[in-house]
């Protein structure tokens, strides 16, 4: 039996007019504990990845938005198993919208690399290069 797909949905907020993106610390006992990473998660039977982005959001930070606020931005496998594919999407924010200690510089993110988990940081520049 073939093993399957791994659906995962990210947000990745931002502040255009400020240059900067929110992270979160990630809080779960495994080995990316404490690191910094985009809120999202699992895509569930029968969810579309969008509608998985915004349960996530509203779960992991607490923020509700709408289909039409996200941009699908990156579809991106992961580097160690392609059966992992992340959809990430951008929600131009204000920063007042979540938590002030998560907020960083897009300018800054390099010097930030050791505390955001590998994969993450794979697709992370080519999408604030962007910004």
């Amino acid at each position: 039996m073939k093993d399957k797909l791994r659906l995962i949905s990210l947000v990745l907020p931002f502040s255009k007019k400020e240059k900067c993106i929110w992270l979160q610390k990630r809080s779960t006992a495994d080995e990316l504990e404490g690191l910094l990473e985009i809120p999202g998660g699992k895509v569930e039977i029968n969810e579309e990845p969008i509608h998985a982005a915004l349960r996530e959001l509203k779960e992991e930070v607490g923020v509700e938005k709408t289909i039409d606020e996200l941009e699908l931005i990156k579809i991106h496998s992961h580097s160690k198993d392609p059966r992992i594919i992340f959809y990430v999407y951008l929600l131009d924010c204000n920063k007042e919208e979540f938590c002030t200690e998560g907020w960083f510089k897009v300018s800054k993110i390099k010097l930030l690399e050791a505390n955001i988990p590998p994969e993450n940081v794979n697709f992370l520049y080519d999408i604030i290069e962007n910004l």
